[in-house]
């Protein structure tokens, strides 16, 4: 949480663009009164404001309890872009991420790792997701925005892009509308 919240405030301070996650992480919150059955909700890491653009390498490790209702780009990141990289990152089963159906945002963009990719028109790719898997629920808006590593690309078209390598899901991925797409 507070790599997310410097992550968002930053405005694109350097010193806080990489993380490496060293262990197994319970996204419970039982220390603010989170439990496995209601988990503190997790805010995704990078606004449309402050874009993650570093690197987050998981090292294998397992993040449970994590909890995204989002009115916006939802997932583990919000917004990424300019040559993010995310490595070595597992979602399990006790993780739930999902659009606010209620809220006020047309921004529509929901996956497990992130819900919106965007460009800066000049880094190939825009974010490299490798060795990564999710067993979680995705729920978005729409199926078109819905996916389980990108929610939606949003920037000049042919530029950049986004590259998956060496991941799964297992994760049960619908849409409130159509039909969601696996990536």
């Amino acid at each position: 949480a507070w790599f997310a919240y410097r992550v968002n405030t930053s405005g694109g301070n350097e010193t806080i663009k990489n993380a490496t996650i060293v262990n197994a992480l319970n996204l419970t919150g039982s220390t603010y009164g989170g439990t496995d059955s209601q988990p503190i909700p997790w805010a995704p890491i990078g606004t449309q404001t402050n874009i993650f653009e570093g690197a987050m390498d998981g090292k294998g490790n397992v993040i449970s309890c994590m909890y995204v209702k989002w009115d916006g780009y939802a997932g583990m990141f919000g917004c990424v872009g300019g040559g993010a990289e995310i490595r070595g990152i597992g979602l399990d089963s006790t993780c739930s991420i999902s659009a606010d159906l209620s809220g006020t945002s047309a921004l529509d963009g929901t996956s497990a790792l992130v819900g919106a990719v965007i460009s800066d028109g000049t880094s190939t790719p825009q974010v490299f997701i490798k060795n990564c898997y999710n067993q979680a629920a995705v729920s978005g808006k729409t199926g078109v925005h819905t996916g389980a590593f990108v929610g939606t690309y949003v920037g000049t078209s042919g530029i950049g892009g986004q590259r998956i390598s060496n991941c799964y899901t297992t994760g049960v991925l619908t849409a409130n509308q159509g039909t969601p797409g696996a990536i």
